[in-house]
């Protein structure tokens, strides 16, 4: 009997996956909706042409439109169409703007922009797994969220031939915490200005 009723839930899941296939996305944005204010530990992993690098930092997520990533080489600011750039090892900041059009990782994940996940969704017994396309890159991507929460645990991108891949697992969140980041002197920096 027991039996028969997990054999029976499963299929109404698996049923309910086959025509929400949006659902774990939305989850995932209300997630993000509730949660701007929070820090996200993260990983960044990015592989091209054999090469390979490997980064740990943070990322404020104050708004949609203001996030900023710090780790102990760098610090970047995104500011509603500006991109801040404080490098602190060779002590240049670098200003720019946001080109229409482009997609950075992080803006997958920390802006309002929707994806386009007509590839659909599947789920695992704790994660949810979100397949998208950025047709104007020709590059796919996968999104894992928590099942209950909508929370993200990994955003991946890869090439067609998988000569470029770029990963940021987040390893943990920090609830509406104080964004007290460690001030720089920049007092000494080279300042380069590619806005037009």
């Amino acid at each position: 009997m027991i039996k028969s009723i997990r054999i029976v839930l499963l299929k109404v899941l698996i049923f309910s996956l086959a025509f929400s296939k949006n659902d774990s996305y939305s989850n995932f944005k209300k997630y993000m909706d509730q949660n701007m204010g929070s820090i996200f530990n993260i990983s960044y992993h990015q592989s091209q042409y054999n090469e390979r690098l490997v980064s740990e930092g943070v990322i404020c997520f104050k708004s949609y439109k203001k996030y900023i990533f710090d780790n102990n080489m760098t610090r970047i600011i995104y500011n509603n169409k500006y991109i801040k750039t404080i490098n602190k090892q060779n002590k240049q900041i670098i200003y720019d703007e946001i080109i229409e059009g482009e997609v950075s990782l992080f803006d997958l994940l920390f802006s309002n922009k929707r994806l386009d996940v007509s590839l659909g969704a599947s789920l695992n017994p704790d994660i949810s797994i979100i397949n998208f396309k950025l047709k104007s890159l020709d590059i796919r991507g996968v999104l894992k969220t928590d099942n209950l929460s909508g929370e993200p645990k990994q955003l991946s991108l890869f090439n067609v031939d998988s000569s470029l891949l770029s990963v940021v697992e987040i390893n943990r969140v920090e609830s509406k915490v104080d964004f007290n980041l460690s001030a720089i002197d920049t007092t000494s920096y080279e300042l380069i200005d590619l806005r037009e």
